[in-house]
């Protein structure tokens, strides 16, 4: 008998040996595919920079026939930058068909999925006829507000067609922390002849605190353009508007000014919050100093007297000229000269703005 045996192996043993390969290449195939679905099913979390959060349940059921509405999603990146709208969502849910429907939801790498399960309309009667049940959320669906802006419901509508008013069936779960910032689920549930109706409210409560700050290239009295450096500092900026209705998508910025005045910069969140600053320009003066000079000469010394006036930055400085030549610079209106000078006498006037005026002296 055992040697049947081995003379049956022996004869087909290149059949048999066939066999054996084949079935090794058919494990080694399985554990291939296997640890490449997982490696597609695993996340990068090293590379993931971005969170994304879907709204609701993540396995919905509807009745054959209803309306699928999207509850909804939120995406931002690891700076608070919001990136809902770049979000990639594929599916179709058919609700009149029965059947299990995927919805996929993808943003730099990161997918999610939600299951909407349509099942069979089922006809309930109540006494003698249909009862019509309508549970509606009031406002919106999804909500943005400020940090610390507080919070208001905008409510619900419970109704019967039969029983009229139903809001005493309804429960309110989940909290609002408007004092710091993040995304907070409200849930509604109308649990009415055991069966349970419920609505998703989400409200996101966003950082959108700006400060602005503005410096400017110089404190002192010019003559020139005054540049302003505006910068905004906090988070969901939008834009900056510029005194004169400019609008600037960038946190930092320059604005020239050429006159003295107010100039306010007003920057606006992403929630359309608004945020003033006002600087006050008191120091360009483009305007020379204004006035006359006379000069007495007698033999012996030379007096020089000057009457200017400059409305705005002031005088500094007053230069005498005997001829053309530098006799002295002084902050004095007067001077005298210890000699017989020429008939030209001149003094340039300068104010604290670098205007200057040369006056040409009366001579006695």
């Amino acid at each position: 008998m055992v040697d049947d045996i081995l003379n049956f192996f022996y004869k087909n043993r290149i059949l048999i040996i066939v066999i054996i390969v084949f079935l090794i290449v058919i494990a080694i195939l399985s554990l291939v595919l296997n640890r490449n679905g997982e490696e597609e099913n695993t996340p990068n979390n090293s590379l993931d920079t971005t969170t994304l959060t879907l709204f609701g349940s993540l396995n919905v059921e509807l009745e054959e026939g209803s309306e699928y509405i999207e509850p909804g999603y939120y995406a931002a990146d690891s700076k608070g930058i919001i990136k809902t709208d770049l979000v990639i969502v594929s599916g179709n849910v058919d609700t009149s068909t029965v059947g299990t429907y995927t919805i996929t939801y993808t943003i730099d790498g990161v997918k999610k999925t939600r299951t909407v399960n349509v099942i069979e309309k089922e006809e309930v009667e109540t006494e003698s006829e249909n009862e019509v049940i309508t549970f509606e959320l009031l406002g919106e669906d999804a909500l943005t507000i400020s940090l610390n802006s507080g919070y208001t419901e905008p409510g619900y509508t419970a109704t019967s067609s039969i029983a009229g008013d139903l809001k005493d069936y309804v429960s309110v779960s989940g909290t609002i922390d408007t004092s710091s910032s993040g995304v907070y689920t409200l849930t509604y549930r109308l649990t009415y002849k055991d069966k349970v109706y419920e609505k998703i409210r989400t409200v996101v409560v966003s950082n959108d605190n700006l400060s602005i700050a503005i410096t400017k290239n110089t404190t002192n009295y010019t003559n020139q353009d005054i540049k302003l450096t505006i910068k905004v500092t906090g988070d969901n900026f939008s834009y900056i508007k510029l005194p004169d209705n400019v609008l600037v998508q960038t946190k930092e910025t320059t604005y020239t000014v050429s006159d003295n005045g107010d100039y306010t910069f007003i920057a606006y969140s992403k929630t359309g919050k608004s945020y003033e600053r006002t600087i006050k320009i008191d120091t360009i003066d483009k305007t020379a100093p204004t006035g006359t000079c006379n000069a007495t000469i007698n033999n012996t010394s030379t007096t020089i007297k000057v009457t200017a006036v400059d409305a705005f930055s002031k005088i500094k400085s007053y230069t005498y000229y005997d001829n053309g030549k530098i006799i002295a610079t002084s902050t004095d209106k007067s001077y005298v000269v210890n000699r017989k000078t020429s008939n030209v006498i001149t003094v340039k006037v300068i104010d604290n703005a670098t205007n200057e005026r040369i006056l040409v002296c009366t001579v006695k």
